[in-house]
C-alpha cells in the first residue's frame, strides 16, 4: 500500500486523493498490527500532505505522532526523519496575513530560532549514531539558519565542522572539493 501511495502522490488530481485514502487505511492496519514501524512512516507521510494542503495543525499533529512512535521503537532514523519535518515545519510555515510587520519579523526570529532547535537535536542524533555524511548535510543546514537569524559567529563555525566532516567523511573526493568551492575531477 505504501509503495502504491507514493507513486499516487506523484500523479495529478484523483490519484493523489486516492493515495491519502490509502495512507490513512495502512495508518489504521498499522496500528492495529502494532507495527511501530510502518505507522510512524506513514504518519510522516500524511503529516507533509496536510502541511502541503496548507493544514499546518494537521501535520504537526502527525508529525508529533510519528515521533512518538519512533521513540517508542528505539528507530533512531525514524526520529532524524520526523525532527527534520518539524525543523522544516518552522522554517516553512505561512504567517498570518494581518500581523504588523515587526510582528511578522519576531514570529519569524521566533521560527527560525525554534528550527535551529530541532535542528540542532538532529545533529545531535547523527553524532550519536556516528553518521558523518548524515551530518555534513545537517551542520551545513544548521549553518544555513544560523545565518538567516544572523548569527554569523554559529554559521562560520557549523560550515567549518561541515567541512571537517566532509573530510573525514572518506573516499568520496569530489564530495569533499564541492564543499571546499573546487570543481570535481572528471
Amino acid at each position: 500500500l505504501m509503495l502504491l501511495a507514493q507513486v499516487e502522490l506523484r500523479l495529478e488530481g484523483e490519484s493523489q486523493l486516492r493515495a491519502t485514502r490509502r495512507l490513512r487505511v495502512l495508518a489504521e492496519l498499522s496500528r492495529l498490527a502494532g507495527d511501530l514501524r510502518d505507522q510512524a512512516e506513514t504518519e510522516l507521510t500524511l503529516g507533509l500532505i496536510a502541511h502541503l494542503r496548507g493544514a499546518p495543525e494537521a501535520a504537526w499533529t502527525r508529525y508529533e505522532t510519528s515521533l512518538a512512535l519512533a521513540h517508542e521503537r528505539g528507530d533512531p532514523y525514524g526520529l532524524v526523519a520526523a525532527m527534520t519535518l518539524i525543523c522544516d515545519h518552522y522554517l516553512s510555515r505561512p504567517a498570518p496575513r494581518d500581523l504588523p510587520p515587526e510582528a511578522l519579523e519576531r514570529l519569524r526570529v521566533a521560527q527560525a530560532r525554534s528550527a535551529a532547535e530541532w535542528q540542532q537535536l538532529i545533529l545531535e542524533e547523527l553524532e550519536r549514531l556516528g553518521d558523518v555524511m548524515a551530518q555534513i548535510s545537517a551542520a551545513h543546514k544548521l549553518a544555513l539558519i544560523h545565518e538567516e537569524l544572523g548569527d554569523e559567529q554559529a554559521a562560520w563555525e557549523l560550515h567549518q565542522r561541515t567541512l571537517a566532516r566532509a573530510e573525514r567523511g572518506g573516499p568520496r573526493r569530489g564530495l569533499r572539493r564541492r564543499w571546499a568551492g573546487r570543481p570535481a575531477r572528471q
